[in-house]
C-alpha cells in the first residue's frame, strides 16, 4: 500500500514569506535557505516562480527589491504569470499579524 502525504496550502503564509522577502530579503532568504526552503514548497506556480527568481538574485548578489523584480519578470516574459505588477505591488506591501 503506498501513502501519499497530503499537501497543506496556507495562501496568506506563503504571501507573508515572500512579502518578508521582497521587503528584508537577505535577513529571511538566508533563514529560507538554512532551513532548506525549496521553491517546490510553495503550493502556487507564481510563488515558485517568485522565490526561484529570489533565490536567483540572492546568489547572484543581485539586489532584490520591487523594481529589479519587476524587469527580471517582463525580460523572462513572467510577470502576467505571476499575477503582474500588482500582484507583486500587493506582495509587498501586505501587513500581517504574524
Amino acid at each position: 500500500m503506498i501513502v501519499q502525504k497530503e499537501k497543506f496550502f496556507f495562501l496568506e503564509y506563503e504571501q507573508i514569506l515572500l512579502n518578508k522577502c521582497l521587503n528584508e530579503s537577505n535577513e529571511y532568504l538566508t533563514l529560507c535557505i538554512k532551513q532548506g526552503v525549496l521553491p517546490e514548497f510553495f503550493f502556487r506556480p507564481e510563488h515558485q516562480i517568485l522565490f526561484q527568481i529570489f533565490l536567483k538574485f540572492f546568489y547572484k548578489n543581485i539586489y532584490l527589491d520591487f523594481t529589479n523584480l519587476i524587469f527580471e519578470l517582463r525580460e523572462k516574459n513572467l510577470l502576467d504569470v505571476v499575477g503582474g505588477v500588482k500582484y507583486i505591488d500587493y506582495l509587498k506591501n501586505i501587513t500581517t499579524s504574524l
